[in-house]
């Protein structure tokens, strides 16, 4: 089978858009930390051109 190895594999396949984040391991109960990465306004800019096919 082609089942996901780890939770970061699972998150990018069950997305519809790529997801940028970082895995992190807590300690105790605090389990693992997934942190997601803000975008940087020009990329937001070219990913929402990119959207209404302005941008290729």
């Amino acid at each position: 089978m082609n089942e996901p190895r780890c939770i970061a594999q699972l998150l990018r396949n069950e997305s519809p858009r790529a997801i940028d984040f970082t895995i992190t391991h807590g300690k105790g109960r605090k389990g693992i930390i997934i942190r997601t990465k803000k975008q940087s306004p020009l990329k937001k800019a070219l990913t929402f051109l990119k959207s209404r096919r302005v941008w290729k």
